[in-house]
């Protein structure tokens, strides 16, 4: 018997594939981080692959709706998520700190002060402002607000 359960030992592989990431993903922003430089110019070598490995999945990341972009407080579908307060959306800022988020459907929000959590399908989708300087770098269709 003791053979048995040594020859079922042997068969097993010796290092299983890692388990896939069970979603949604919880994100935090320095995993975002990107090495963008001064002029805030995005190429697509860029994207580390850690963020790579999070383009079209399930993600949940927490932040703050940015009340400079707002043309109302309320029956919101489309707004600049930034990482922190302080952070801003625009010529300067690093655009890592920045996720344009579209809601779903009939989905709407309201303005809030103090930080709220988005679930969603992430992508890198740079967003370039008049400038002709990237202001995000990521987009986020979002199904969930909290």
């Amino acid at each position: 018997m003791a053979t048995a359960i040594v020859q079922a030992e042997k068969s097993l592989p010796a290092n299983p594939d890692p388990q896939p990431l069970r979603e949604p993903i919880e994100v935090a922003w320095d995993r975002l981080e990107m090495p963008l430089g001064e002029d805030n110019h995005f190429e697509p070598w860029m994207v580390p692959s850690r963020v790579q490995e999070l383009e079209g999945k399930r993600v949940r990341v927490q932040g703050l709706i940015y009340a400079g972009s707002l043309s109302q407080r309320g029956n919101i579908r489309e707004f600049p998520l930034i990482r922190e307060l302080g952070c801003q959306f625009g010529n300067g800022a690093p655009a890592w700190h920045v996720i344009m988020v579209e809601l779903d459907g009939n989905l709407r929000t309201e303005y809030k002060a103090e930080p709220i959590t988005i679930e969603g399908i992430l992508r890198v989708k740079p967003y370039n402002g008049p400038d002709g300087k990237t202001w995000s770098v990521y987009f986020l269709q979002g199904t969930k607000v909290e």
